[in-house]
């Protein structure tokens, strides 16, 4: 089974059942909707499929952005756990992928001008 495939799969899958990050959706939930398209509980295989994705994490798990505020979120939540340039690559990725989603925050936009984004 290709990566391309489990990685469209996982934007399907949260496109569906994980919009917004009250919609959060756990990891374990969604290894079991993927079991049905023969993709195994391999967690390592899923996180690097899903890490080239324009989606958001929480201590819930996965879901599809879908207000500045899950972006914002998103990026706390990264702050805590990352370095600087591999939170700002995560942000990037979705605010390429949905402009509107920029952040909020003012110190936020700067940091994606000052970036070169």
């Amino acid at each position: 089974m290709s990566d391309d495939f489990i990685t469209v799969k996982i934007m399907e899958l949260l496109s569906r059942h994980a919009r917004g990050r009250q919609n959060a959706m756990p990891r374990a939930a969604l290894e079991r909707l993927l079991m049905p398209y023969g993709i195994g509980k391999n967690d390592r295989a899923i996180r690097l499929a899903y890490s080239v994705l324009p989606i958001c994490a929480c201590t819930d798990g996965l879901y599809v952005p879908t207000k500045p505020e899950d972006v914002d979120e998103y990026r706390r939540y990264l702050a805590a756990k990352l370095p600087a340039a591999k939170v700002d690559t995560k942000i990037r990725r979705i605010v390429a992928t949905w402009p509107a989603l920029a952040p909020v925050a003012k110190h936020e936009q700067m940091t994606l001008v000052e970036a070169g984004a």
